[in-house]
């Protein structure tokens, strides 16, 4: 199966040539993985996101009409 170049594949290309062959050739790469410090800012911005969801979903809800 070929490889496709995504936008994001080939915008990593630009920036680096080995991060490009990592994510066609071994996406599983622990230089690919988040580190901690990372993992944990990940966590942080669902955990804010979460109730503006929340708060989407029932203006919506309350502005529909019944």
């Amino acid at each position: 199966m070929p490889h496709r170049l995504s936008k994001s594949r080939y915008t990593a290309g630009v920036q680096c040539h080995k991060l490009l062959w990592l994510r066609v050739h071994e996406p599983l790469a622990l230089e690919l993985q988040p580190d901690k410090v990372l993992q944990d800012r990940f966590e942080q911005g669902a955990q804010v996101g979460d109730p503006t969801l929340d708060a989407d979903l029932t203006l919506y809800r309350d502005l529909s009409p019944s």
